[in-house]
């Protein structure tokens, strides 16, 4: 219905030849109030072999773009029938005090709508509103500006809503430099590596694949929790790995997770305290 073309038209600044490929995610390097950030923007494709990674990319997103076509009035029934439920599963909020992503509703193909048959702008509004979306804007690949607005609104909501994310994190959380039981935490011997982690469990863990920044394909993401680890030495060849789940485990060292240089989410909650979410200066993005 166009989100690819959408994609497309933000990443190459036009339209380009149509059909083309399905883009289901790309990362750019975008400047916010002044600061640099690297985001990722995620195509949510409906087919069903994205099925798993769906609520792995929708539960980690910092602002999620409800897309239609305004040309074709059963994409927004869609919306409502099939994708505001996958924002469930996933956790995300659908209303504006909630604790999860933001949400903007996105019309696509704008330049076809027609007198008849087509979704009216104050019906797109109305239905904004009722899903608690942040906002309603109008968008056609042969705008290039309309992608662009809406894209650096999406982009603004997702960076408070990552700023708040670390004002609400309880300060008792964050391990303080120094502290004995962080020290001890860090401190493994051979002898205590009775369950390193396997390359079996990490191809079993992997989801997510997608593009990354050297326009590469590969796995950004793995699951590991609740797996009695000791020790994570095998993940250092997956440096391309933007979002690692350890949490859960008896681990005394997160130090291989060095190597992961594209690493931008990671949770390594001990399981002693609520959940805790490390995040380098970079969201990623919806």
């Amino acid at each position: 219905m166009g989100a690819s073309s959408f994609l497309r038209c933000y990443r190459d600044g036009g339209p380009g030849p149509e059909p083309g490929p399905e883009i289901e995610s790309l990362v750019a390097m975008v400047e916010l109030d002044g600061q640099p950030y690297g985001v990722r923007l995620t195509d949510n494709v409906a087919k069903t072999s994205f099925d798993r990674q769906r609520s792995a990319a929708l539960g980690s997103s910092h602002v999620v773009l409800l897309c239609f076509a305004v040309d074709q009035p059963g994409s927004l029934q869609s919306l409502a029938e099939r994708w505001l439920q996958s924002l469930v599963i996933a956790g995300v909020a659908q209303s504006p005090g909630g604790g999860g992503a933001p949400l903007v509703l996105v019309g696509l193909r704008a330049d076809r709508r027609g007198p008849e048959g087509c979704v009216s702008e104050s019906e797109a509004t109305d239905f904004a509103e009722a899903c608690g979306a942040r906002g309603y804007f109008e968008c056609s690949t042969h705008d290039i500006d309309s992608v662009q607005r809406a894209v650096d609104e999406a982009l603004a909501l997702a960076k408070d809503h990552y700023g708040r994310q670390w004002q609400e994190q309880p300060s008792t959380e964050r391990p303080q430099v120094g502290s004995e039981e962080w020290l001890e935490h860090e401190r493994l011997n051979v002898g205590e590596d009775s369950a390193p982690l396997e390359q079996s469990a990490i191809k079993a863990g992997l989801s997510m694949l997608g593009r990354t920044r050297t326009n590469k394909h590969a796995w950004l993401r793995v699951d590991l929790p609740d797996m009695a680890l000791t020790s994570i030495d095998a993940l250092r060849p997956y440096e391309l790995l933007q979002f690692v789940n350890v949490s859960r485990n008896r681990l005394r060292s997160l130090e291989p997770l060095g190597a992961l240089r594209g690493l931008l989410h990671l949770n390594a909650s001990s399981g002693r305290r609520p959940s805790k979410i490390l995040r380098r200066s970079s969201m990623s993005a919806p």
